[in-house]
């Protein structure tokens, strides 16, 4: 059929005559997703693997605007109800199998001029309006997807820069931690692409999060209501409807921390970027990490410690990604990290008997901060360490100190929890690599 219908062929044959039926694309596609939610899981990854093949072979055939809708039906999967019961377990293997496809058999054999019209019709779809009506798990779908379109673009996405800016920063302030991140990527691709941008991304990512950082700082948290969370046995904000000031505070938490994710993702991978990043840049960003650091959360009252955690391992996040920019760095801020580091550590000498249980929890997640910045430390800045046998006795003490605790003070209480899983593995890894 020519190209402008994009018509397939379905012949049934019976053992009289031949029945043959004309189906446009849309309506093929339609059904195959139809039958594909209605199957068990093992016919539905053939019929995911069906659609990819159908598409690939009429790719050539097949004009931009229904190749777009393609793209964008596929990624609907997400929204369908029995799909969101799925553990996320399940869910994450599904996203798995939709990006394989969508990679393997579509972007992978576009030409450039259709990778730009997909990468357009992605970038419309989450970066406006029509996100309000999408899932979680589907506007990452499509973010990760716009990142690998404009990864297989390279320089050539200098024509969609304005609009993936604009997407990814719209999303920065999203709810779900996995889209922010994904935002978060699609700045890193294009300062990869686009000399001189990074330099902006990172002083613009900067200034708004000390912004927000500094409005969380002065709001007045009494009277915000906290219930427990059975599986974690931290506190959390309790299901009623939330007020405007707890709205305005999510929302502030949402922004400053995808502002830090950029930061962070930029600095680990500065290597890609053309024009590098000037250690002005990054010694700001590196100091701003460290005040966040130094908040003491006993000091909070006890309806702010959840955000006061959350902004020291946000801050953790950008030190550590400081650190890994290498040798050159850390040297000039060795003695202040280790010594921010030190007070988190302290965090362990406080008597499990008078702390509450979930202010433990938050106790662990601050000192999982600081290993993570002394582990990035013992990885990529060995030789300022060795430099200075003091500062690598202070490290050895303080890992010292925080396996004592991990053991005769954390280990009775959440060994099961993935929090003090997760210290235990970093602590163990920090040690496998301090210098012999």
């Amino acid at each position: 059929q020519p190209a402008t219908t994009s018509r397939l062929s379905i012949a049934k044959f019976t053992s009289k005559k031949v029945v043959e039926e004309q189906h446009d694309l849309k309506t093929v596609v339609d059904n195959l997703i139809r039958i594909f939610y209605r199957s068990n899981d093992t016919l539905r990854s053939g019929y995911l693997l069906t659609l990819g093949f159908l598409l690939e072979y009429y790719l050539d055939s097949i004009d931009a605007d229904d190749l777009d809708w393609a793209v964008l039906t596929i990624m609907t999967i997400p929204q369908e109800p029995n799909f969101q019961q799925l553990s996320f377990e399940e869910q994450t293997s599904w996203r798995t199998k939709i990006s394989a496809v969508l990679r393997r058999h579509i972007f992978a054999n576009l030409p450039e001029q259709k990778l730009i019209s997909v990468a357009n019709a992605l970038i419309k779809s989450c970066g406006g309006l029509e996100s309000g009506s999408k899932s979680d798990l589907e506007i990452q779908i499509i973010l990760e997807e716009t990142n690998h379109v404009l990864n297989n673009l390279g320089a050539a996405l200098v024509a969609l820069r304005d609009e993936a800016i604009t997407c990814a920063t719209v999303n920065l302030r999203h709810s779900s931690f996995a889209v922010r991140v994904a935002a978060a990527n699609i700045l890193v691709t294009v300062s990869a692409a686009v000399p001189a941008v990074a330099v902006d991304f990172v002083r613009n990512a900067l200034n708004n999060a000390k912004a927000q950082a500094s409005q969380l700082a002065s709001m007045d948290f009494t009277g915000e209501e906290l219930a427990t969370d059975e599986d974690s046995g931290t506190m959390t904000p309790s299901p009623r409807r939330k007020t405007a000031k707890e709205m305005e505070k999510l929302q502030r938490m949402y922004y400053f921390h995808g502002h830090a994710i950029v930061m962070a993702m930029i600095l680990r991978n500065v290597v890609r970027i053309p024009d590098g990043l000037n250690y002005d840049e990054i010694l700001q960003a590196l100091d701003f990490g460290l005040s966040m650091m130094s908040n003491d959360l006993y000091a909070a009252p006890a309806t702010s410690k959840n955000v006061l955690c959350s902004i020291v391992r946000a801050g953790a996040l950008i030190v550590s990604s400081c650190i890994s920019v290498g040798y050159e760095v850390s040297q000039l801020r060795l003695r202040q990290i280790l010594d921010t580091c030190s007070k988190i550590f302290h965090l362990g000498e406080a008597d499990p008997q008078v702390v509450k249980a979930e202010e433990m929890v938050y106790e662990v997640m601050c000192i999982e901060s600081a290993v993570v910045c002394i582990y990035n430390l013992l990885q990529y800045s060995t030789e300022s360490l060795a430099l200075d046998g003091t500062c690598l006795i202070t490290v050895i003490d303080h890992l010292e100190v925080c396996f004592r605790n991990l053991k005769n003070k954390y280990q009775p209480v959440y060994r099961s929890h993935f929090r003090f899983r997760t210290l235990h593995v970093i602590l163990l890894e920090s040690f496998a690599l301090l210098p012999p």
